[in-house]
């Protein structure tokens, strides 16, 4: 408050930028004087003694901090002054030189009282701090302590811009800073881990390894994902599950192999493969490479029983599906016998079948895959294109010249043909039907028996 406030003549000042209460406009050599008390945080204190000393000590005057920290002082003689200021424990002193220089009022230096504690310790922290972000190793350091580090270095370094920071504030920045570099050796580099856990989970275990240690594996394999999926898991506790998921592969026991059915299947494979050349290209090769994969798994010491097991089933159906190479030298002869016919007296319509027939003969002939049934297809096919070969008839009194009559007369005795014509009978005339049919169907026969071994090659 004011000693001797008259508000005769008031003014408005203002302190720090904060309002002060008026007061009267003092006269000649006599200033008023007005300050404000704030902690270190720039809070106003209340309350706070204030007193106005002369350079030698002595107490001129004396009030107390409004609720906003303000003080007054009225009337103040123009010279040199000391304004001690006492808050708590904490005493300062501002130096304050009074004179008229035309103004209202003359202004102490704010009061701080805040004593500015030591941050030399706290600095060195800060940049120790700064130089183990920068190590690898610190991208390892488990994401709970890195998000708990970095907010004590921000408090820290708040501390460090504070104009005024008590020691007491300084050693919490301290103190709580140091606990966190000193977790920064709670790291967790899970990648070998996951790589040997990926390893694992592309192994066939199933029906290779005893169900034991198949069981060893996966219960290792699910801890160990558990350790992975935690983003906080300790290096000690990845390289624990690590080891223990090692150790469960490096324990796994193979299934014992019975390799003695396979054996005994390629011991009898031996016969056929003695006389391979009995058998058409397109079987006897697949028996070939089955029997050679049947023997790789006999040498193989590390098969397991699901490939003996494939490798007898295999060399199995090889067997089963060889084809002997049928006797073609009677579809031989019947073809030399056919190409040396001359068709210019038979019909158009039974020679295409004879050429129809002829020709599946002859893919028959050529087709090493050929089965038995495709040679006596072909065979039959052929003979009945042979047999149903009608000759030519000419008709009464066409084309005969004089004198000639007789001699053809003579040719055309006995024979089917003439006879056919002579009494108008339509049994030749079925029988070529017939076999053109038959020979049509003989050879389509042929030709997609051909088509078909062709596509087992």
């Amino acid at each position: 408050g004011w000693i001797g406030l008259n508000t005769r003549n008031s003014h408005t000042v203002y302190v720090d930028n904060v309002e002060v209460t008026s007061y009267d406009l003092p006269t000649g050599e006599l200033r008023n004087v007005a300050g404000r008390v704030v902690d270190g945080n720039n809070t106003a204190i209340e309350n706070a003694k204030v007193e106005l000393l002369s350079t030698n000590g002595e107490e001129l005057k004396s009030t107390t901090t409004d609720a906003l920290g303000n003080y007054k002082f009225k009337n103040v003689v123009t010279g040199e002054y000391l304004v001690r200021v006492t808050a708590g424990e904490i005493v300062k002193e501002i130096p304050l030189t009074v004179v008229n220089d035309g103004t209202d009022y003359t202004v102490v230096d704010k009061a701080v009282m805040a004593e500015q504690g030591d941050k030399t310790d706290l600095q060195a922290l800060i940049d120790y701090a700064y130089t183990q972000k920068e190590q690898d190793d610190y991208q390892y350091v488990v994401p709970a302590v890195k998000e708990l580090f970095e907010a004590r270095l921000a408090e820290a370094e708040a501390v460090i811009a504070k104009e005024y920071a008590s020691q007491e504030e300084i050693d919490a920045a301290y103190d709580a800073l140091l606990d966190m570099v000193h977790k920064l050796g709670y790291t967790g580099n899970s990648e070998n881990l996951k790589v040997l856990a990926d390893a694992v989970k592309g192994m066939q275990l199933e029906g290779v390894y005893t169900d034991e240690t198949v069981k060893a594996v996966q219960d290792a394999l699910a801890a160990a994902e558990k350790v992975l999926a935690n983003e906080n898991a300790l290096q000690e506790e990845i390289d624990a599950a690590r080891d223990a998921l090692q150790a469960a592969v490096d324990g796994l026991e193979k299934i014992p192999v019975d390799k003695s059915r396979l054996q005994k299947l390629v011991d009898d494979a031996a016969e056929y493969e003695g006389r391979i050349d009995e058998f058409t290209p397109a079987t006897a090769e697949p028996f070939k490479a089955a029997l050679e994969g049947a023997r790789a798994v006999l040498a193989d010491e590390g098969a397991v029983q699901a490939e003996a097991d494939s490798a007898y089933a295999a060399l199995q159906n090889a067997i089963f599906g060889l084809r002997e190479i049928p006797d073609k030298d009677k579809l031989e002869d019947l073809i030399k016998e056919a190409e040396g016919m001359d068709l210019s007296g038979y019909t158009a319509e039974t020679a295409a079948a004879f050429r129809a027939a002829l020709a599946s003969a002859k893919a028959v002939m050529a087709d090493p895959n050929a089965e038995k049934d495709d040679v006596d297809n072909a065979v039959s096919g052929l003979q009945a294109a042979i047999d149903g070969l009608e000759k030519t008839t000419v008709k009464p009194g066409d084309g005969e010249k004089p004198g000639s009559g007789g001699q053809d007369s003579d040719k055309n005795d006995g024979s089917k043909n003439n006879s056919s014509v002579k009494t108008g009978d339509n049994a030749p005339i079925v029988l070529y039907a017939v076999l053109v049919i038959l020979a049509a169907g003989a050879a389509a026969l042929v030709i997609v028996m051909i088509r078909r071994r062709q596509r087992r090659k």
